[in-house]
């Protein structure tokens, strides 16, 4: 049975969590930052999943596949492994930029200059 979107991101999730619970486990901040993630609908990049696929595949569901499988079964939400993009990519944060000319400090230099003239 074919697994919607949805459930993979679930199934996913669920199995962070598990990991996440583990103590002394430094990639903690990976996981949470992959789980932020798919907790936000955004499809993961195959950087985050090859940090995960090393302890997917010696869970009891996967224990008999290999990571390539592993991977195609969860291809839906990671980026590059979809053939058309159905969700929204990361939005990129819109910062204006402010102008970086010398005019306004010219203009400052030149009113505080024939003030202290007068």
């Amino acid at each position: 049975m074919k697994q919607t979107r949805k459930e993979l991101q679930e199934e996913l999730i669920f199995y962070l969590n598990l990991y996440l619970n583990k103590r002394g486990l430094r990639m903690k901040p990976v996981l949470r930052s992959i789980k932020h993630d798919l907790k936000k609908d955004f499809d993961i990049t195959p950087r985050q999943f090859k940090s995960v696929v090393k302890f997917l595949e010696r869970e009891i569901k996967f224990i008999n596949r290999t990571r390539d499988e592993i991977t195609n079964y969860f291809r839906s939400i990671i980026i590059d492994y979809q053939y058309r993009q159905t969700k929204p990519k990361r939005p990129k944060p819109i910062t204006e930029k402010p102008l970086h000319n010398l005019e306004t400090f010219f203009e400052e230099i030149n009113a505080d200059s024939t003030t202290s003239i007068n």
